[in-house]
């Protein structure tokens, strides 16, 4: 260890030249500042050899990914394009809004699309959403399912499905397990409230809008499954329009 002070005499100095109108008796006194430096070894063990191989895996590895990361964004970036394959995909679904001239405000909304999958053979299938005649002999809601091919094509499963005709002038849908059986079921909003479907398996839905307990009576506009209270259930959440 080593120290090293200042001399502790005084420094005195005279006015400054520059400053002619000063006290030629007047005088300043600087205290000596003490100043210390002190010089401490600081002594370090020797690191492991195998902390050092570690430490020169970690600095190749980050160059590595840095070069990495350089390649990719030198790299020309690939457009995505998408192709209409409608008249290929064997859907033919069309929407029925029941206008008749009266101009009812649900027919600006169009008819909705849900993904599922209605025999759990982890392909997505289609349900379309449809409306209907708003006079009450006139054509109901016939909503047309799809399933999946397996080769980019979908082959119409709607009649017999249970959701070829639902109650109601439908806007959407959404889909839950709400009873965790392994199969979608469907809850399809419609003007009327709503419908709930329960996944029979083989493409089959039933209605069980009544014996699930569902009261809304209010123009449903959207709905969303989920789990609220975090009891492994599906939950439904209903979001109605204004009256």
């Amino acid at each position: 260890m080593y120290d090293e002070g200042l001399d502790e005499s005084r420094v005195v100095s005279g006015p400054s030249p520059a400053l002619s109108r000063a006290s030629a008796s007047k005088t300043r006194v600087i205290e000596p500042i003490r100043l210390q430096i002190r010089i401490v070894e600081c002594i370090m063990p020797r690191p492991k050899p195998e902390l050092r191989l570690a430490a020169g895996i970690a600095i190749v590895t980050l160059l590595a990914l840095g070069a990495g990361v350089a390649a990719l964004g030198a790299q020309p970036q690939r457009q995505i394009t998408f192709t209409d394959v409608t008249g290929s995909s064997g859907v033919k679904f069309v929407h029925h809004t029941g206008a008749t001239g009266d101009k009812w405000y649900p027919e600006l909304f169009g008819g909705g699309v849900a993904v599922l999958d209605i025999d759990a053979d982890g392909w997505p299938d289609l349900l379309f959403v449809n409306g209907k005649n708003w006079r009450p002999a006139g054509q109901r809601s016939h909503c047309s399912l799809y399933r999946n091919n397996h080769d980019g094509s979908f082959s119409d499963r709607s009649a017999g499905s249970g959701l070829d005709v639902v109650d109601g002038y439908a806007i959407g849908a959404t889909v839950a397990d709400y009873d965790n059986d392994g199969k979608d079921d469907v809850f399809v909003t419609t003007v009327e409230g709503g419908r709930l479907f329960h996944n029979e398996g083989d493409g089959r839905f039933r209605d069980v809008t009544e014996p699930s307990g569902l009261r809304n009576a209010n123009f449903a506009a959207s709905a969303a499954g989920l789990d609220c209270d975090r009891d492994g259930l599906a939950d439904l959440f209903i979001g109605n329009y204004v009256r």
